[in-house]
């Protein structure tokens, strides 16, 4: 008998898990983030660079002793678009692979060595840089038709918080490729229409 209610004691309590675990799920899928504009991205970000990544590189913890696993990322800086000059930098993301540990956080961007991005930062008081907007802050560069396009990973009108799939750098001519009003889509916009619209957010500052 003692035995039996400890056996239904065990079964409720798994149920319980479970059902928790799958609402856990399902909430962090289902991730999205509120609209914002380009220039709104601009003003949250103190460091915007396009670069290679040189390293990436998984830690127990982040910076300050944040906790759970963080990677570190190392940036070859080819130009810089906002904040101060440099040839290099490092900055952190959520999540990464550990041995056979990983934690995956919903709606944070992925890095990986030889890509190259554009990325726009901000910076926490303790003087340690993160993608601005989680995956929105990190940007595709598509080289077609003698013209560089770039791309957010997550549009900017809002939406799922799960990143999208770089796009191809064989594409001849970006489709759709306008700026739009006081945000950018999920179509490629030509980086020096992107540069001007940041030295115009910039200057609002």
């Amino acid at each position: 008998m003692l035995s039996s209610i400890r056996y239904e004691v065990t079964l409720r309590s798994l149920q319980v898990m479970v059902v928790i675990s799958l609402a856990c799920a399902s909430a962090a899928s289902a991730t999205t983030f509120e609209a914002i504009s380009l220039e709104g991205l601009t003003r949250q970000s103190d460091q915007i660079v396009i670069g290679h990544i040189v390293e990436t590189r998984a830690y127990p913890e982040g910076p300050g002793h944040l906790p759970g696993i963080h990677t570190r990322v190392r940036l070859q800086v080819e130009e810089t678009l906002a904040g101060q000059p440099t040839t290099s930098l490092e900055f952190w993301v959520h999540g990464g692979r550990l041995g056979d540990r990983m934690r995956r956080v919903s709606g944070q961007a992925t890095f990986r060595p030889g890509e190259e991005t554009l990325v726009f930062l901000f910076r926490t008081p303790a003087g340690v840089l993160f993608p601005a907007g989680m995956a929105r802050g990190k940007w595709s560069l598509i080289r077609a038709g003698g013209e560089i396009w770039v791309q957010p990973s997550i549009p900017l009108d809002g939406g799922h918080g799960e990143a999208a799939p770089p796009p191809s750098a064989t594409v001849e001519q970006p489709s759709g490729a306008a700026l739009v009003s006081g945000a950018t889509a999920s179509g490629p916009i030509l980086l020096d229409e992107l540069r001007a619209r940041l030295r115009a957010a910039m200057g609002e500052r």
